[in-house]
């Protein structure tokens, strides 16, 4: 069986939690020209907090801290070709506002009343809501997690 893959996304909101910051994407073929999260793949043996804090500066020029980022569930994507997606989110004006692009792929600012208008990533649509939610409880720590690549 081949080992599972995992990819942290981190979703970082304005304090006033009416605006989201979101990247365009231009690869993998199947998600070209619609918005995301910034991330990328877990490395062997990294932490997944860890790889947020890269994935986050390589992605968004933007220093992090394990402070900043609140993991806050695991989402098992496909069993087939096993990999996860562990999605982080972060509230701060300064991380929100320093942000840049630094790759191929373009940031974008949007106004959370424009999501429905705009081409995301179809789990975004439910994703973000939950993000936002002031009452939903992480239900699963993952920032001491790393990922198991010997199954």
């Amino acid at each position: 069986m081949a080992s599972t893959v995992y990819f942290v996304l981190g979703l970082c909101f304005n304090e006033k939690r009416d605006e989201v910051l979101l990247m365009r994407k231009n690869r993998p073929a199947w998600c070209a020209g619609q918005f995301a999260a910034v991330g990328g793949k877990v490395e062997p043996n990294e932490i997944h907090a860890n790889a947020m804090i890269r994935e986050f500066k390589e992605e968004a020029g933007v220093d992090t801290s394990r402070e900043d980022w609140n993991g806050y569930f695991m989402e098992l994507v496909d069993d087939q070709y096993r990999y996860r997606m562990l999605f982080y989110r972060a509230f701060s004006n300064r991380i929100f506002r320093e942000a840049k692009q630094m790759e191929t792929e373009t940031l974008h600012r949007f106004p959370i009343t424009l999501l429905p208008h705009i081409p995301l990533i179809d789990s975004l649509r439910w994703i973000i809501p939950l993000a936002l939610d002031p009452h939903m409880i992480p239900s699963v720590r993952v920032q001491e997690s790393r990922s198991d690549w010997s199954k």
